[in-house]
């Protein structure tokens, strides 16, 4: 099973979620999470807080 935004190519559906749920609370010094995508559930993994700081850097 495809997940249907992975066939948006231009992935502007995930790119505003990063932006909505990450990067605009990040800039405001505001707690936030991310959920990344459970390739095995087929859906949204639970919500993972970022960590505050002053950068913000994807380890994974």
């Amino acid at each position: 099973m495809t997940d249907p935004r992975l066939l948006d190519l231009d992935g502007l559906v995930d790119c505003e979620r990063l932006v909505h749920e990450v990067l605009v609370p990040f800039r405001e010094q505001r707690a936030s999470t991310f959920q990344h995508w459970d390739w095995h559930a087929g859906a949204l993994a639970a919500p993972e807080p970022v960590p505050e700081g002053r950068v913000l850097v994807d380890t994974a």
